[in-house]
């Protein structure tokens, strides 16, 4: 018959677990809370401050500044911009902390605009031009000449061909969309004929108005202020804000007062005008001229206002400190 064992005793935890034990095991679970709670802490410091400085070094390189339709331009192109007025291809007495994203905008424009015109520049016109700008006075150059004088220049300024030959292109670029915009101009167009009255007043302007609407006649109420017969006018001349109401109106029509602030011709004006004819005719030479002088430039500018968008958050001035670090950085 087998023995009967004797079960173990229940161990009185009460009797072996002293206070003075568990206060020591509290302790040790508090210190292994901080040693755990630090090592997070340490842990989260380094990782923002690898972000930290990854951001310094390459963020602004990366960051998006400005754009031209779907092309996008960062911190880094910017510097490029930069390096480009440093080396003297551009006018560098006349740059800004803007003056690199303005270049970087005007050449894309410029890029898509001879796209949609169907203009290009070939390698021959490249060459060409790129002979000529080494060409002192009437004298060749021979084909050896030519190449070291020209591999001496991309030496000195760092420049690849390919990059040298870029700048090339947008300045050919620019000239063949200017030539095509002054041949878009007619020879003959819609034009009105005007009078205006001219106060540097609000006031006064709102008086000459009542008195014209009262049956009073345009040109003598004008002679109490600055009357003038300004004669024909095809578009594209006269300040917008005056040419969009002049189109607008019938032959003997009366404007309401235009107010014309422009601040780079310090005038703030007030006009009435009438137009006392409306007709196609043949466009002046004088105004011609005018209008070729302009088209490029207000093409450019429409397109600016159509299709550059600049990072709202953008700090020039950091940026431009920024670039030239790095600029300075890769000539050391």
């Amino acid at each position: 018959m087998a023995k009967k064992h004797k079960s173990a005793p229940k161990l009185d935890v009460s009797k072996h677990v002293t206070r003075r034990r568990l206060a020591r095991w509290e302790k040790e679970r508090r210190r292994r809370r901080i040693y755990t709670a630090a090592g997070i802490l340490v842990i989260a410091l380094v990782v923002i401050i690898v972000a930290v400085a990854y951001a310094g070094n390459t963020t602004e390189g990366e960051r998006w500044v400005t754009s031209v339709g779907k092309t996008e331009f960062n911190g880094n192109d910017y510097a490029d911009a930069l390096y480009l007025y440093q080396i003297g291809l551009y006018n560098v007495s006349a740059s800004h902390n803007e003056s690199p994203l303005l270049l970087l905008e005007t050449r894309e424009l410029v890029r898509q605009g001879a796209v949609e015109f169907g203009i290009g520049a070939t390698d021959t016109e490249l060459d060409q031009l790129l002979r000529s700008m080494f060409q002192t006075g009437n004298q060749s150059l021979t084909e050896e000449e030519f190449q070291q004088t020209y591999q001496d220049y991309l030496g000195k300024t760092g420049l690849t061909d390919g990059e040298f030959r870029d700048y090339m292109e947008f300045q050919l670029l620019q000239l063949k969309i200017d030539q095509y915009l002054k041949a878009q101009i007619p020879n003959s167009s819609m034009q009105v004929y005007l009078e205006s009255i001219l106060t540097n007043s609000e006031e006064d302007v709102l008086a000459a108005g009542a008195r014209i609407h009262a049956g009073e006649n345009f040109s003598e109420v004008g002679q109490n202020y600055s009357y003038s017969d300004l004669g024909w006018f095809p578009r594209g001349i006269m300040y917008a804000d005056i040419e969009e109401v002049a189109f607008s109106l019938e032959v003997g029509e009366v404007s309401e007062p235009i107010h014309v602030n422009d601040p780079d011709a310090q005038l703030d004006y007030y006009y009435l005008i009438k137009v006392k004819a409306k007709e196609k005719r043949a466009i002046e030479d004088m105004y011609r001229e005018q209008l070729e002088s302009s088209a490029y430039p207000g093409w450019l500018a429409m397109q600016r206002d159509n299709k550059v968008e600049r990072n709202p958050n953008l700090d020039l001035d950091e940026l431009y400190q920024w670039a030239l670090e790095q600029l300075a950085e890769r000539r050391g």
